[in-house]
C-alpha cells in the first residue's frame, strides 16, 4: 500500500467514525479478511467479547493464507486465542473469545487484524495483504442460553442402519461457539455437531435421543423420539400404506376448554391375501394435540381405519404439533404431518402477528388480515375494445380512437404488488397499454393500478395511476396512505440512445409515483439504479431483481442480478453478493431473507438478519453468515425419494403501526417431489412460520406455525 493510499484510507475511516460513531476500520481493497463480530461500535461482553473473522480472496483469486493471520488488541498479541473455523476440512475463518477488553461504551478497545494471500507461483511483487482496524466499546450484558435443534436423516430406528443427527440448526443469540453433546439413549454419546449412529438390535419401544448444547456458561437440551417399526404377524407380508384426509390439519380457532377434531384415514391398499399393515401414531412437541387410537392398528388387505387428531388448546395463542405415523409397509415406514390451531376466539387461523395485511397473488388475488381473516380481492378489469384490449376504467383510458371500455372477466395480469393496509398497488405484465406515439427509449406498455380496500378486503375504488415503460417489472411502496402523500417506487426500465462512447443500451431508473394523483418523478441521483452498485455508466446494465423499503420509505435496498444485494438509500452500501431476491426489510432497516435446506426427513427454514453494522467491514457471503433462527418442518424423505423444502415468500412488518419490533412471515412448501399417490394428500406440507424480531439487534426467534396455507394464500 502506498503512503498516499494509506493517508486516503485513514481519512475515510476518521470521517466514518465521526459521522456514524461506528467501529473504525482501515482495510485495503483486497477482500482477504472480513470482520463478522464485533458488528457494532459497542460489543457485548458476557463476560468475553466474541471476535469472528472470515477469510476471502484477492481480486486476482488468491485465497487468504491462515498461517499469516495475526491479531492484536492494544499492545497484546492475541493471535493464539483464535481457533480456526473449518468448512469441510478447509479453514474459512477464525474466532476468539477475548476477555482482556476494557468495559465501557466509549470505544477504548483497539483491535488490529491482518492476513496475507497465498503466494502464487511466478507472481511478481508482494502477496496481497488485508488489514482491518477496529475501535469499539464493550458493555457487560447477561449471557443468553443457546437454543438446541435436532434434524434426523431417518424417522424410525432400523437395527444396524446408520442415522445422521444434525445439530447445525442450533443457535446462540450472543454468537458464542457452541459445544454439542449427543446422548443416543443406548449408552453411547458423541460431541460432533453432526453425528452418525447405528442402533443395535433388541431395542424395545421408542428410542429417545438427547442433544445438549452449551456456550460454556449456559446449556439447553432438545430431545427427539424415534419409534421402532412394528413387525407384521408371522406368515404375513408387508402391505401398502395410503393416508387420506379432507384437507390440511388446520384447526383454526378453538376456544380454551373446547376441542376440535380432524380425521385421517389409513388403509392397506395391497390386495395380496397375506398382506398386512401395522400402524402406530402419536403427536410430538405439542401438548395441545393428541392422536387416537394410540394403540397399534393392524390392517388386512383392503381394510381402512380412522385416526382422530384432537386439538384441545390449554391456553390462548397459536399451537402446533408434529403428527407422526410409523408403519410396516413396503412403500413407507413413516409419514410426518404438521397440525396447527389457535386457542381462543379469532377469525380464521388466528392473528398473523403483523400489523398490516399480507397480500398474495397465486393462484387468486387475496391475502390475510392481521387478525387472521383471509380474503379474496375481485381482480376483474375492463378492457378497451375491439382493437387493443388495453386495461381501462373509462373510455378515456383507451389510446386507440373508437375503442370503448367494457367489462371483462379476465383477471388483472399482475406482475408484482405491494400494499399499505388501505390500498393495493398492482403492476401489470407487458402489453396492457398501447403507446400512442411509441418511442424506443420510453415506450409504455405496463399499467400501475391502485385498488382501494375496506377493512374486509373488498374493493371500494380503482384508479390507473401510471402507464410505465415496457419491461418494468418491480415495485415497492411505503406504508403512508394515498391521502397523506404515500409513494410507490418503480424500477422503471429505460432504453439508452446509441452512443459512440458506450455499449450500454439499457438502464433501470428509480421512479416514485404519488399514490393519490399518479404524479411521477425520477428519484434524484437514481436515473441509473445500478450506479449505486458500482456499475459504470458504460458497463452492461445490471437488472434490478427486487426492491424493498422500510415503512417510512427512507431506507431502501435493491437486489441486482449480478451484483447481489445493496443498500441504495440513504447511501450505497454493499451487503452480500449471494442474495438478489426474496428479501424484506425490518422496520429498523436490517435485511431479512430466508433459505431452506434439507436434512434427511427434516426441512430446515433458516432466517437470516443482516444489519448495516455487520457489513461496515465488507460485504458478507452467505457462507460467512449464521441464521438468527431456524425452524424444522417434515419433508417426508425416505429411501431413494428426495425430500425438498422450498421458500415460497417472505413478508415482514411491525407488530403494530407504531412499533419498531417486527415479525417475519415465511411461507414454505415441504415434502416429496412429486408426492406419491399412496400417501396423497399428505406428501407435501404447506404453511406459514412466524419469526419474532426485536429492534436494533441481529437476533430473532422462531415463534412457530401461524397457519397451514390454503392454495389461494400461497405465492
Amino acid at each position: 500500500m502506498t503512503r498516499r493510499s494509506t493517508i486516503a484510507t485513514t481519512l475515510i475511516v476518521v470521517a466514518l467514525a465521526t459521522a456514524a460513531s461506528a467501529a473504525r476500520v482501515r482495510r485495503q481493497s483486497e477482500e482477504l479478511l472480513q470482520v463478522i463480530e464485533p458488528s457494532s461500535a459497542v460489543a457485548s461482553a458476557h463476560p468475553w467479547v466474541n471476535v469472528v473473522v472470515s477469510f476471502g480472496r484477492t481480486k486476482s483469486g488468491a485465497p487468504a493464507d491462515p498461517a499469516t493471520f495475526h491479531a492484536r488488541i492494544g499492545r497484546d498479541d492475541v493471535t493464539a486465542a483464535f481457533e480456526p473455523i473449518l468448512d469441510g476440512g478447509t479453514q474459512t475463518g477464525a474466532r476468539a473469545a477475548l476477555s482482556n477488553v476494557k468495559i465501557g461504551r466509549r470505544p477504548r478497545n483497539r483491535l488490529r487484524l491482518s492476513v496475507r494471500a497465498v503466494r502464487v507461483a511466478d507472481a511478481k511483487g508482494p502477496a496481497g495483504r488485508d488489514i482491518d482496524r477496529l475501535k469499539f466499546g464493550a458493555e457487560e450484558v447477561p449471557d443468553q442460553a443457546p437454543s438446541a435443534m435436532i434434524a434426523v436423516s431417518a424417522p424410525v430406528v432400523v437395527p444396524d442402519d446408520p442415522i445422521t443427527f444434525d445439530g447445525s440448526g442450533s443457535h446462540d443469540p450472543d454468537g458464542d461457539e457452541i459445544e454439542y453433546l449427543w446422548d443416543f439413549g443406548d449408552g453411547t454419546t458423541s460431541t460432533e455437531r453432526t453425528a452418525t449412529h447405528a442402533f443395535p438390535a433388541g431395542l424395545d419401544g421408542d428410542v429417545v435421543v438427547t442433544l445438549q448444547v452449551s456456550d460454556g456458561q449456559l446449556s439447553t437440551t432438545a430431545t427427539v423420539p424415534l419409534p421402532t417399526v412394528p413387525g407384521v404377524d408371522p406368515g404375513r407380508t408387508e402391505g401398502i400404506l395410503r393416508v387420506e384426509a379432507a384437507g390440511q390439519l388446520e384447526f383454526g380457532a378453538v376456544a380454551v376448554g373446547a376441542t376440535g377434531t380432524r380425521t385421517l384415514t389409513v388403509s392397506n391398499v395391497d390386495p395380496t391375501p397375506t398382506s398386512q399393515v401395522k400402524i402406530r401414531a402419536a403427536a410430538a412437541n405439542g401438548a395441545a394435540f393428541a392422536v387416537t387410537p394410540s394403540a397399534l392398528i393392524a390392517l388386512d388387505p383392503g381394510q381402512s381405519a380412522s385416526l382422530d387428531v384432537t386439538f384441545a388448546p390449554p391456553a390462548t395463542g397459536h399451537h402446533h404439533s408434529r403428527i407422526g405415523l410409523v408403519a410396516s409397509a413396503t412403500n413407507r415406514v413413516a409419514v410426518s404431518f404438521v397440525a396447527h390451531g389457535y386457542g381462543g376466539s379469532a377469525p380464521g387461523s388466528g392473528p398473523t402477528l403483523v400489523a398490516l395485511p399480507v397480500y398474495t397473488v397465486f393462484p387468486d388475488l387475496g391475502g390475510i388480515m392481521p387478525d387472521g381473516r383471509t380474503f379474496a380481492i375481485d381482480p376483474s378489469i375492463h378492457e378497451c375494445g375491439p382493437t387493443t384490449r388495453d386495461v381501462c376504467l373509462v373510455d378515456g383510458d383507451c389510446a386507440t380512437p373508437g375503442d370503448t371500455c367494457t367489462a371483462s372477466t379476465a383477471p388483472y395480469p399482475t406482475s408484482e404488488l405491494c400494499g399499505d393496509g388501505q390500498s393495493l398497488f398492482l403492476l401489470s405484465d407487458d402489453g396492457t397499454f398501447t403507446e400512442t406515439n411509441p418511442d424506443a427509449d420510453t415506450e409504455r406498455g405496463v399499467t400501475l393500478l391502485r385498488l382501494d380496500l375496506d377493512g374486509a378486503g373488498n374493493v371500494t375504488g380503482r384508479e390507473i395511476l401510471d402507464r410505465t415503460t415496457t419491461e418494468t417489472e418491480h415495485l415497492v411502496c411505503d406504508s403512508t396512505p394515498a391521502g397523506q402523500g404515500g409513494l410507490v417506487y418503480l424500477a422503471e426500465f429505460r432504453n439508452v440512445a446509441d452512443s459512440a462512447n458506450c455499449f450500454r443500451d439499457e438502464r433501470d431508473a428509480l421512479v416514485r409515483v404519488n399514490k393519490g394523483n399518479g404524479n411521477t418523478q425520477v428519484v434524484s441521483g437514481f436515473s441509473r439504479i445500478d450506479e449505486a452498485a458500482g456499475v459504470g455508466e458504460c458497463d452492461d446494465r445490471d437488472p434490478v431483481e427486487q426492491l424493498a423499503t422500510t415503512p417510512d420509505g427512507m431506507r431502501m435496498v435493491a437486489g441486482f442480478e449480478s451484483s447481489g444485494l445493496w443498500r441504495i438509500r440513504p447511501t450505497p452500501l454493499f451487503l452480500t453478493p449471494d442474495v438478489s431476491d426474496a428479501f424484506q426489510l425490518h422496520p429498523d432497516g436490517s435485511v431479512l431473507f430466508a433459505r431452506a435446506r434439507d436434512s434427511g426427513t427434516e426441512g430446515l427454514i433458516d432466517l437470516y438478519r443482516l444489519s448495516d453494522d455487520q457489513v461496515q467491514h465488507g460485504a458478507l457471503s452467505l457462507a460467512a453468515m449464521t441464521p438468527c433462527a431456524s425452524f424444522a418442518v417434515p419433508n417426508n424423505a425416505l429411501g431413494e425419494e428426495i425430500g425438498r423444502t422450498t421458500i415460497v415468500s417472505i413478508v415482514a412488518g411491525p407488530t403494530s403501526l407504531t412499533a419498531r419490533d417486527g415479525t417475519a412471515l415465511v411461507s414454505f412448501i415441504s415434502g416429496v417431489r412429486p408426492a406419491p399417490s399412496d400417501v396423497f394428500p399428505f406428501g407435501n406440507v404447506r404453511g406459514i412460520v412466524a419469526f419474532s424480531l426485536p429492534p436494533d439487534a441481529t437476533s430473532c426467534t422462531a415463534a412457530g406455525i401461524v397457519g397451514l396455507e390454503a392454495s389461494q394464500l400461497a405465492r
